[in-house]
């Protein structure tokens, strides 16, 4: 096989390097914690330039020094399928930004927990929210002990829309309605 001429190895050289900082961008983007569809973005396109700066590397060493010419075409094959899934993927998390859709599963398990640790809290009795930009709307309402008087039940829902807001990342607003308890309703229901 014919040695790497020096051309070739400087842009070997350059993709490598080209990698590394593309990789770096990738993990400091990854650990920003503002909440933004663009910094997403921003860092899986990192991510996807560092892979195709090290997938164009295996290919140039693959067809040109070790001699397998069908390396370069298979890299570039493999990396128009990656782009094309990376595009389909940013694009929808793009779109899912300009309409509203509910909390990802683990947010509704976070709220539906924060909610129930209030002591005169008995139930959720529906749990909604909207996921609109950056911002999620809560809308709750809570079953609490039949023997509060209205006031009592008003401050608990004030107490548990608080802790909402400090609790639960990027909420936007929290609407939280109460209703008296019933247990003996629950257990008819069963029947």
């Amino acid at each position: 096989s014919q040695p790497i001429r020096p051309k070739r190895k400087s842009f070997i050289i350059a993709e490598s390097t080209n990698s590394c900082c593309q990789a770096n961008f990738f993990r400091i983007n990854r650990r920003v914690t503002i909440h933004s569809i663009e910094n997403k973005t921003l860092s899986k396109h990192h991510g996807a330039d560092a892979f195709s700066s090290a997938a164009v590397s295996v290919g140039i060493i693959g067809a040109h020094y070790m001699g397998l010419i069908w390396m370069d075409s298979l890299v570039a094959v493999l990396e128009t399928i990656h782009l094309l899934y990376l595009g389909v993927e940013i694009f929808w998390e793009s779109f899912k930004g300009l309409m509203d859709y509910s909390a990802p599963a683990d947010v509704l398990k976070k709220i539906q927990k924060t909610v129930l640790d209030f002591e005169e809290v008995k139930t959720v009795e529906t749990l909604k929210t909207r996921q609109v930009g950056q911002g999620i709307w809560i809308d709750i309402v809570i079953g609490v002990n039949p023997d509060l008087r209205v006031d009592e039940a008003y401050d608990v829902g004030c107490q548990v829309e608080a802790v909402l807001f400090e609790t639960i990342e990027h909420v936007a607003a929290v609407n939280v309605r109460f209703g008296a308890h019933d247990s003996r309703k629950l257990l008819t229901q069963g029947l």
